[in-house]
């Protein structure tokens, strides 16, 4: 279980430390069975925290800071609804797709859907770029 949360925390930091948020293609819809599903929820829970966190001033963040704020909350959101995400990785294993690969992706469109969708982590997603 942690091992999963660990790979998919690495593609949310391989995927924001190689390439600027915006200029990321969409993944096809549900490539792996149940991953938009998983991508709306982490999504939610990233932005419902983001949104309530009035202590925090994301536009001050250095890029490392806001690289350690954003996996904080990747993995807690993916902690909310663990049983889904092991669920995920057991889908793309019978489709060839190793957990890597799968949290690559999943970091990747969650943080895309995140810059598109909510306002309150755009000063936070800049920071990653």
């Amino acid at each position: 279980m942690k091992k999963m949360l660990l790979l998919g925390t690495l593609g949310l930091l391989i995927f924001c430390s190689s390439a600027p948020a915006v200029s990321c293609p969409v993944a096809p819809a549900d490539t792996v069975a149940g991953h938009a599903r998983m991508v709306k929820k982490i999504h939610a829970a990233m932005c419902t925290s983001v949104s309530n966190d009035r202590t925090t001033a994301f536009d001050k963040m250095t890029p490392p800071d806001a690289m350690q704020y954003t996996q904080q909350l990747f993995v807690n959101a993916m902690q909310r609804d663990s049983v889904a995400f092991l669920a995920l990785i057991n889908s793309a294993a019978k489709e060839g797709k190793t957990s890597q690969a799968v949290g690559m992706q999943l970091g990747k469109d969650v943080v895309l859907l995140l810059s598109s969708t909510c306002p309150a982590a755009l000063p936070l997603i800049v920071k990653l770029s």
